[in-house]
């Protein structure tokens, strides 16, 4: 504040007609006090908070920011935190009045609206229905209020709809957006919804529209939503369109051009070939040379493209390409990959297909994929996860009747697995909270390649090695296997470990099987070779599940998850005392992520714990939450980071 002016608020008095009403001895007379009071304690109120306002500028650098910087710093907070959509960060509003009046004003956090639809059913009772208006009401109120203050900024607007609605509501389940303001669009329903704003957007154009993503939420019946000529309308409609994702809802692919982020999802039925081929993705993405994202996922179980279209299909050259996913059949997968050429050695790649014949059928992919990893520049592997789930059993028809049509008895499948490798730029530490992440999700910024397959139980260990083989692994120093639901059999682990030369730490469940399989293949080891495997273990106990997830996505109780945590880490530890014995102890075994609840941990009252007990066998100690304890001295107590990459 200027100090002229701190100076005038200082010495500022009551108003003048105050003083002279009670000079003229009136006082006592309410018609002519109680206006000019009023008057003196808005006056008054004034100043005090003009006075609070200059204290707080005083006291917090945050005050002192000018309303441009805020409002960026709101924003910045708004969408880091994921909060633009669901307006959680409206609670920068109840602050101080300062942030209320800035925040009130800034058009851009106003513009992200999302109009979501509650669902009725016809079981639901009056109560529900009447509670459903009054919500619509509440939500009307908010779009309104938020389109008002969004002003001319650009509207992002979501819009996810299925059920019924109320009337009230009806307006703003159509296109209630001026065209021209939009610049992204999130819609999501069933096929008649997402028809109505397909067609209605046809009729007008959408300049600045960037983002366009269209869910239909049901897959039957198998004709997706929309129909081509509809969509492709809508598509010439955009010209600023650099973003799409398409799910469950028909297109043509001629039509598209200068995305830099393509998400297509196409459901259909098994028998129905896909309504384009092989070789029209190539043609469309030729289109889009500036492509910096590409994700595709295509029924595991649809026709192959012709051998014609696969012979014929041209190759395009991706140089701006960072992320590479695809889900499909083997062949598609591998014709796609094959028809992209320049990728640039630092783009993702992680590939999701049906199921393998053999491990020698994914030779060609992992060929290309294992080339693309090599090349000069290409950044080094660090890390190994593995993600596997045992799938149901299969029934298949052993006897036939006669006419071959109905099978007279039924015999169990082989064993089948899904199994997922992915090559990691650096190992995830995942900090308490934190979830993991799917294979093939595309934020996971730490993945490099991948591969993930149904696989017969048969052939995983040939498989593995048949992944691995190709990849460049000299610097590969972690093997991550917190998400592997192995069974107890140390004939996988010891694949990994044979591809893995430069593997020095093991990151693992403390009750998976697949520690009971570590303990074995590591004691094998000690004993064929006189060495060790690898010179670190850690313990994430986090990840320690209480519920499993099965086959059918359904969650089940894990009895005993605790127990057989410690019991499976004394079996660690024992195996450290036979390798310390023959003279080639492990480094460090290591807990990370205990959680609070006393019944859930590995070490209970760790204040009375005798770490000379765990670390006696350990050459360098035992790390708990970061912390070493070892019997030297110089090293006891100190930190120390497991996932910390050292070349």
């Amino acid at each position: 504040m200027d100090p002229h002016l701190f100076k005038e608020l200082l010495v500022e008095g009551p108003q003048k007609s105050l003083l002279d009403a009670i000079n003229f001895g009136k006082g006592q007379d309410c018609k002519v006090m109680l206006p000019l009071l009023e008057a003196e304690l808005q006056r008054s109120s004034a100043r005090l908070q003009r006075l609070k306002e200059y204290r707080n500028s005083l006291a917090s650098p945050m005050y002192c920011l000018q309303p441009e910087i805020l409002a960026e710093i709101f924003y910045t907070y708004a969408h880091d935190n994921d909060e633009l959509f669901n307006l959680l960060w409206t609670r920068l509003l109840l602050v101080c009045k300062r942030w209320y009046n800035i925040a009130k004003d800034i058009q851009s956090l106003w513009s992200f609206i999302d109009v979501t639809m509650a669902q009725t059913h016809s079981y639901m009772r009056n109560s529900h229905h009447h509670s459903m208006i009054e919500s619509d009401a509440r939500d009307i109120k908010r779009i309104e209020t938020q389109q008002s203050r969004a002003g001319l900024s650009p509207l992002n607007i979501k819009m996810f709809v299925s059920g019924s609605v109320s009337e009230a509501k009806l307006a703003y389940c159509r296109m209630f957006w001026e065209p021209a303001r939009v610049k992204s669009l999130e819609i999501g329903g069933q096929r008649l919804f997402l028809d109505d704003i397909i067609r209605s957007m046809n009729a007008h154009r959408h300049p600045r529209l960037e983002s366009l993503s269209l869910h239909r939420v049901l897959l039957p019946p198998p004709e997706p939503a929309g129909s081509r000529e509809l969509f492709n309308i809508a598509l010439d409609s955009m010209p600023s369109l650099r973003r799409l994702f398409i799910y469950g809802v028909s297109f043509d692919l001629t039509l598209l051009r200068g995305l830099r982020s393509l998400h297509i999802a196409y459901y259909t039925d098994v028998s129905d070939p896909l309504p384009f081929t092989l070789q029209d993705i190539a043609f469309a993405l030729g289109r889009c040379p500036e492509l910096e994202i590409l994700n595709i996922a295509l029924p595991h179980d649809s026709p192959d493209s012709q051998p014609d279209d696969i012979v014929s299909c041209p190759t395009v050259s991706m140089v701006q390409l960072r992320t590479f996913m695809v889900q499909s059949t083997l062949s598609m997968c591998t014709d796609l990959l094959y028809a992209l050429t320049n990728i640039p050695q630092s783009a993702t790649i992680l590939v999701t297909t049906n199921s393998v014949a053999s491990a020698a059928s994914i030779s060609p992919l992992m060929s290309y994929v294992g080339d693309h990893a090599s090349c000069e520049g290409a950044p080094a592997i660090r890390s190994i996860a593995i993600s596997s789930i045992a799938l149901p059993p299969q029934f298949v028809p052993q006897i036939a009747e006669p006419d071959g049509e109905i099978p007279a008895q039924f015999g169990m499948g082989p064993p089948r697995s899904r199994l997922g490798i992915v090559a990691q730029r650096w190992p995830n530490r995942f900090e308490p909270g934190q979830f993991r992440r799917p294979f093939t999700d595309e934020s996971e910024k730490s993945s490099y390649i991948g591969l993930e397959s149904e696989v017969l139980a048969s052939i995983e260990d040939e498989f593995i090695s048949c992944v691995l083989r190709p990849w460049p692994l000299s610097k590969a120093t972690h093997l991550d296997l917190r998400s592997a639901q192995m069974p107890d059999t140390s004939h996988i682990m010891a694949a990994l470990l044979a591809n893995l030369p430069a593997a020095t730490t093991i990151i693992i469940r403390p009750e998976a099987k697949s520690t009971r399989a570590l303990v074995t293949t590591l004691r094998a080891f000690l004993r064929e070779h006189g060495q060790r495997a690898v010179a670190h273990v850690v313990f994430d106990v986090q990840n320690m599940k209480h519920y499993g997830n099965t086959w059918t996505g359904l969650a089940r109780r894990l009895a005993g998850g605790e127990v057989l945590a410690r019991q499976f880490m004394m079996g660690v530890l024992a195996y450290c005392a036979e390798a310390a014995r023959a003279g080639v102890p492990l480094d460090t075994v290591e807990i990370i992520n205990e959680p609070q609840l006393s019944q859930s941990r590995i070490l209970d009252h760790v204040g009375g714990v005798d770490w000379n007990e765990l670390y006696r066998d350990l050459r360098i100690g035992f790390v708990y939450e970061g912390i070493l304890h070892s019997g030297r001295r110089e090293l006891d107590g100190t930190e120390r980071d497991s996932f910390k990459i050292s070349d």
